[in-house]
């Protein structure tokens, strides 16, 4: 799920649980083929389900953060960026490419929408995201 918004917007943590990954060496807008790019991952449960959420292509990462550490609901976690695929190709914008934060879920180990636990309503038409607990 991608959901768009500003450049070095803030951006906060859905669920209280644990980081179970962190990327921070991309630039806010640095390419890299077939990658997040910067990212934090928070692994939660709900009811009897493991879920892990990862937000990715974030322009910077809270120094705070460290794998392994619990994290609670609405810490600040990054910034909106475009960084991995998203980045910038040769130093321009990709066609079409707005900043976005990417959201993949996982819920037992299986790919599932993010939405399911977001509790957030998305306009397809423009990726806005409205009672969005990510804060952007």
């Amino acid at each position: 799920m991608d959901i768009a918004v500003n450049l070095q917007e803030p951006v906060f943590s859905s669920h209280s649980g644990t980081i179970t990954g962190i990327e921070r060496k991309f630039g806010p807008t640095e390419y890299a083929k077939n990658s997040y790019g910067n990212y934090v991952e928070v692994s939660f449960n709900v009811g009897n389900d493991k879920w892990k959420l990862l937000f990715g292509h974030l322009g910077e990462i809270s120094p705070e953060l460290e794998v392994g550490k619990s994290i609670s609901a609405g810490v600040f976690i990054g910034t909106g960026g475009l960084s991995g695929n998203a980045g910038y190709k040769n130093g321009e914008p990709q066609s079409g490419m707005v900043p976005h934060v990417h959201i993949r879920g996982r819920e037992n180990g299986k790919s599932t929408d993010p939405a399911k636990v977001l509790n957030t309503k998305f306009n397809k038409s423009n990726g806005q995201a409205t009672n969005n607990p990510c804060g952007f």
